[in-house]
């Protein structure tokens, strides 16, 4: 852990997952029950008591963007993890690496890195080994979920913008702000449980692995084409991400010309 304990756990949700949170403080804590850094819990109007985490309210709905720098401005710490609340960890498997990437961050090395590798590293780090370097501008370069210096997030945040624009743009302007880069190994195992507000398929098993029992009436499950239509995303993008972004650039411009529409 830093010494200095300039770097927080951000955990960032609104109200409409508010159903989540007592899951996933249960599986945060069963799986880091040591965890020392200061952790948040960001929602809008309600509250959520806890001994775990500190509660930050940002308000009614202003947009994503907007409050998610409500919720920056009142985080005291200049260097944050942040993570997702429909994501249950379910083990930290490279505390150390943890550790030493909220160092990097914190001292100014990286300003962004991600907690596994993916998308695949441009480049090897050859000063720190457990670290892969993206390309200035490489598509995805830029992850919400990661290691962040608070001000070079701040900068990246737009008005207006969602979080999936803010991973494709935001790409493209963190060349402009400072280094990104991701641990050579995945730091936790985790549970995905929700995607655009509903379950994902078996969400019962994957929450009783957990020993967690939760209302699933609170929302609807995906199924059907929407269901088969996420794993099929999922799977694309997995396998693209293996191919040299470079490559992926020019074999979509090609297609452009190719159908008029560049």
């Amino acid at each position: 852990m830093l010494k200095n304990g300039d770097f927080a756990i951000v955990i960032l949700s609104c109200d409409k997952y508010a159903d989540l949170w007592d899951g996933f403080v249960k599986s945060f804590v069963k799986s880091w029950p040591n965890c020392n850094y200061k952790k948040y819990l960001v929602s809008n109007e309600i509250g959520y008591e806890s001994t775990e985490f500190i509660n930050i309210k940002t308000g009614p709905d202003s947009g994503w963007s907007k409050s998610f720098v409500k919720a920056l401005d009142i985080v005291k710490e200049n260097n944050i993890f942040v993570w997702l609340e429909d994501a249950y960890i379910t083990r930290l498997s490279e505390p150390e690496i943890f550790d030493n990437c909220a160092t990097l961050v914190t001292e100014g090395v990286y300003d962004h890195l991600h907690f596994r590798p993916n998308p695949k590293p441009d480049l090897l780090d050859n000063k720190y080994s457990f670290i892969g370097k993206y390309d200035p501008g490489r598509p995805y370069s830029v992850n919400l979920v990661g290691f962040w210096k608070k001000d070079s997030l701040l900068r990246l945040l737009l008005p207006g913008e969602g979080p999936w624009g803010f991973e494709i743009y935001g790409s493209y302007r963190m060349q402009f702000i400072g280094a990104a880069g991701c641990s050579l190994k995945p730091i936790f195992n985790y549970v995905h449980l929700v995607e655009k507000g509903c379950w994902l398929p078996s969400p019962d098993r994957k929450l009783r692995s957990l020993g967690l029992d939760i209302d699933l009436t609170r929302r609807k499950s995906l199924t059907g084409i929407f269901a088969v239509n996420s794993y099929f995303k999922s799977v694309l993008f997995n396998l693209f991400s293996d191919v040299p972004w470079k490559l992926r650039m020019k074999a979509l411009d090609l297609l452009k010309k190719l159908l008029g529409v560049y």
